[in-house]
């Protein structure tokens, strides 16, 4: 007996797993044992019913790899606990079927049932069942179901085993599709932040990049100064200086954020509110010349004469005097530079 029943749960396994229960009209037989609710067998309005057996017919219909629905009939044969005959009776009802998965070969079961047996009753159903192909159009079945009276309160329990035939041939379970093979990380600029997460795809592998791939920027200060000496008692400034003053005006152009002072100087020779008017008409010849040759606006430009405050030599000599005389200017700014690695 073992034999058989082993060959019989191999082809349903290979079967199950080479063929799908096909959608459309179907009918089917089986075998069922119900066993009754204990209170049963001593309640004179359930004819003392005892666990009983049985066969049916169904009709069903699914409807897609998930939803069916059926039509079933059963007649039952229920021992009577009180020692008389037993206890025949028809039951028939509906059910919906739902697969828990698509072709897949376990499915719910909730339905509505009569059963005429003894004093009669309607209950509901709530079950599992399988399914699985053993040929092109038959499939084995077997469900277990809970019956739960409605105007009545008891609980039966119902297992069937059976065969069915389906209309449709079966065709074979779809295969899943072989999963996409992980994408292999990509640095494409030598950055070391994979391209998936890199928002700067085109870094110079030279310089050192955020968490984003992205170069990073250090500020850094800079500077630019002017030296123009003066001839004495003289606000005329040279030609040979032009190209100084261009210099400047050149690095005020790129650094457009900041401002510069020209700052006039004199030395010690006359008298010191001369000097530093002095000093004041030689700042503002080198401004003007930032501001009207060169194109420089007038805003960034300041001046200021300091006349002998700030003597670079107090020696009192001619040579202290030539080195006193200058225009001086300082320009500090910031600008961002890439960080090398």
């Amino acid at each position: 007996m073992k034999r058989p029943v082993l060959v019989l749960l191999s082809a349903m396994t290979l079967s199950s797993a080479a063929l799908a229960v096909p959608a459309g009209y179907y009918i089917g037989g089986f075998g069922e044992v119900n066993f009754t609710d204990g209170e049963k067998d001593n309640k004179a309005r359930h004819d003392f019913i005892e666990d009983g057996k049985g066969a049916g017919l169904e009709l069903g219909y699914f409807y897609d790899s998930r939803w069916g629905g059926r039509v079933e009939w059963a007649n039952l044969d229920f021992d009577n606990a009180t020692g008389g005959s037993d206890v025949e009776g028809d039951r028939y009802g509906i059910d919906a079927l739902y697969r828990l998965s698509d072709e897949g070969p376990v499915y719910g079961i909730f339905g509505l049932k009569h059963l005429e047996a003894g004093k009669g009753h309607t209950a509901a159903n709530l079950g599992l069942g399988f399914d699985a192909m053993v040929s092109e159009k038959v499939s084995l079945f077997g469900e277990g179901t809970v019956y739960s009276g409605l105007s009545e309160s008891f609980t039966d329990v119902g297992a069937k085993l059976g065969l069915r035939y389906h209309f449709a041939e079966s065709k074979p379970m779809m295969e899943k599709p072989a999963p996409e093979p992980e994408p292999i990380p990509v640095d494409s600029d030598n950055d070391g932040v994979m391209d998936d997460e890199d928002l700067c795809l085109d870094s110079n592998p030279k310089y050192a990049v955020d968490a984003n791939g992205c170069v990073v920027l250090e500020t850094h200060d800079v500077t630019i100064d002017l030296k123009i000496p003066f001839a004495n008692d003289s606000t005329e400034v040279e030609a040979q200086y032009r190209s100084e003053i261009k210099r400047v005006a050149d690095f005020l152009d790129v650094h457009p954020e900041g401002a510069i002072e020209i700052a006039g100087h004199t030395s010690t020779r006359g008298s010191a509110e001369y000097n530093l008017d002095l000093s004041s008409r030689r700042a503002e010849a080198v401004a003007n010349i930032l501001v009207s040759y060169f194109g420089i606006p007038a805003e960034r430009v300041a001046y200021k004469g300091y006349g002998e405050t700030q003597l670079l030599d107090s020696s009192g000599t001619a040579e202290a005097a030539r080195v006193n005389r200058r225009i001086e200017a300082v320009f500090k700014a910031t600008e961002q530079r890439k960080k090398l690695r």
